[in-house]
């Protein structure tokens, strides 16, 4: 057994080309001469020192048949070594005839045996389903990207779904616990971090024909209308030092106060698919973004835009009204209108009944749609209560403290600490009187202390208070009804659970990338993982399985392949590799997703 380097011609730059294969030596007894047949192909980029050749094909044949080494080789040596022969045995496997049901063992014993090369497979190979339903490895050969770009595409996608984790720790996720090459067929211990780095480039290059044609392979349902779209805006926080100009430091909820931020537009469909995402090169405010997604989505006139309160300001409104667009946006209009004696009754399809009441604006060109449920009202109004109670009582303690015996609180003093409670209850406090009582003390009555503090309510009608848990709807569209506007407009907070997985299981949060190009490229590979996964969510919730995805992924994390080795000394070595049986649980989402329930 040996390695030949055979030269294959020149590259583009005039420097010869070279591939690498492992061969052996056999007689051929019909000519009488010895002649080389290939075991292994190299490949051309084999950078193992060329002067330890011949001690790894002395090593890699012992393990092949079996024999035990004299002396223990190097760390660099075995490591080689395990990998071909792994490499080998995987490639023998395949031609085992189809009709061969097992292996006689005759000879030997259970305490021969060793179980090596752990790797998991079921979170990938449900993994795959998404992106195969998508069409994902076509859309790529149909761009001209070669048969290896392709492999490390989808390796970085499902290592974000399964994974995620900047370029580092994916690869050392494919090289380590994952079976992921095995399900793809290809071998990634020789990819470096460099190679994933440069995929990424490529995927970003040719990001808005794959948004394209991925479009085109969603499943349209016939009550799914496709000019109906959710725009939202997504900020992503980043550790250390993001070199980008659409980076700024902002208040993040999910860590410090001052974390550096990014904004990603995306425009969603009702099933919650990413129609168009566009990266923000300067940072921009959630309604200021609308016009760019807009000119690099470029939607049909008829198209009705679906936005929640955040984005649906005056000037956002304003802008879908001038180029002509549909809306359904929740109104910031803080005068709360619902007649009672008017409202319309809907029973949902969860048995909560909710009662509609619909006018049109004073000019006539917007209908408003006023609607609530009992257990809202209810639920709203015993908030407000507490509130209220307890803002009530805050006062009542201040009053009682600087009316004290010899309490000397100066005026100024008191003032601020009633706006720093106001500010507490803000919920409550702006329909209140309340003002601070004084009284003049020390010499010529020159020092003004605060001596108490009076309340009274605010008499408000078409408040928050007088109309808890009333939402009120506006749009242009004045072809809908009352019922047809809240069923349209009730698509957001389902597309929003679907889509907050965008933010927390496909690596979006956080991102430790420093540079402009490699931060837009990780978020287009989040984007691409979010894509899937909503397939794979959507394939799942139709046959009756609501899982979330970080779920799904840690109960099939322990769905293993797994290589059993049979040593014998006379008889030699039997390697057998195998998915270990799938439990009661990953049976379940493998039927649900119409997949074979063993991975071949």
């Amino acid at each position: 057994m040996f390695i030949r380097k055979d030269k294959t011609g020149k590259s583009a730059s005039g420097k010869p080309c070279y591939t690498h294969k492992l061969l052996e030596s056999y007689g051929d007894k019909s000519t009488q001469k010895y002649r080389h047949r290939t075991i292994l192909m190299l490949g051309a980029n084999y950078d193992f020192p060329e002067s330890l050749w011949k001690e790894l094909c002395a090593l890699l044949e012992g393990k092949l048949k079996g024999t035990p080494q004299p002396f223990p080789a190097s760390a660099v040596l075995e490591s080689e070594a395990q990998r071909l022969y792994r490499l080998i045995m995987d490639k023998r496997g395949k031609d085992v005839p189809n009709g061969q049901s097992g292996i006689p063992l005759d000879g030997y014993f259970i305490g021969d045996f060793e179980i090596t090369n752990v790797k998991s497979i079921g979170p990938e190979y449900l993994a795959m389903k998404g992106a195969k339903e998508l069409g994902l490895s076509e859309i790529f050969a149909e761009l001209g990207f070669s048969k290896t770009q392709c492999g490390l595409f989808m390796a970085l996608i499902i290592g974000r779904m399964v994974n995620p984790g900047n370029v580092r720790s994916t690869l050392g996720w494919l090289k380590g616990t994952s079976g992921l090459g095995f399900l793809l067929g290809i071998d990634f211990s020789p990819v470096k971090a460099q190679d994933l780095r440069r995929a990424c480039d490529a995927l970003l290059a040719k990001k808005d024909e794959i948004e394209d044609r991925i479009c085109k392979n969603i499943p349209n349902p016939g009550d799914c209308s496709p000019t109906i779209v959710i725009y939202d805006l997504t900020k992503a926080y980043y550790d250390g030092r993001p070199q980008h100009p659409g980076i700024k430091r902002l208040l993040s909820y999910e860590t410090s106060f001052d974390a550096p931020q990014i904004g990603l537009g995306v425009m969603l469909d009702s099933n919650g698919f990413i129609l168009k995402s566009v990266v923000f090169h300067e940072f921009v405010s959630e309604p200021k973004s609308l016009d760019d997604i807009l000119e690099a989505m470029k939607p049909a006139p008829d198209t009705l835009f679906i936005m929640d309160s955040s984005m649906a300001t005056e000037e956002s409104v304003s802008y879908l009204k001038e180029k002509g667009f549909r809306y359904l946006v929740v109104s910031k209009d803080k005068k709360c209108v619902f007649e009672f004696g008017l409202a319309e009754s809907l029973v949902t399809p969860g048995h909560r009944e909710i009662l509609l009441y619909s006018k049109l604006s004073d000019d006539g060109l917007e209908n408003r749609v006023y609607f609530c449920t009992l257990r809202s009202f209810v639920k709203k109004k015993a908030i407000l209560c507490r509130h209220m109670g307890k803002y009530e009582v805050e006062l009542k303690k201040l009053n009682a403290k600087w009316k004290a015996k010899g309490a000397k609180k100066d005026l100024d003093e008191a003032n601020r600490e009633l706006a720093g409670l106001r500010k507490e209850f803000r919920i409550v406090s702006h329909h209140y009187y309340v003002k601070v009582l004084e009284k003049q003390v020390g010499e010529a009555n020159a020092t003004r202390i605060a001596n108490g503090v009076t309340f009274s309510m605010k008499e408000k009608e078409d408040t928050k208070l007088t109309h808890p848990g009333v939402t009120c709807l506006k749009t242009n569209d004045l072809s809908m009804n009352a019922e047809e506007v809240w069923q349209t407009y009730n698509e957001v907070p389902k597309v929003k659970r679907v889509s907050r997985c965008l933010e927390y299981e496909p690596g979006f949060l956080p991102n430790f990338n420093p540079k402009k190009m490699r931060i837009e490229s990780s978020l287009n590979v989040s984007a691409l993982a979010y894509q899937c996964i909503n397939m794979i969510l959507k394939i799942l919730r139709i046959n009756g399985v609501s899982d979330s995805w970080g779920t799904i992924v840690d109960t099939l994390s322990n769905h293993k392949r797994v290589t059993l080795t049979i040593k014998n000394e006379l008889k030699g070595t039997i390697q057998i590799t195998k998915a270990t049986e799938p439990e009661e649980q990953h049976i379940i989402y493998y039927k649900a997703a119409n997949l074979p329930i063993i991975p071949k």
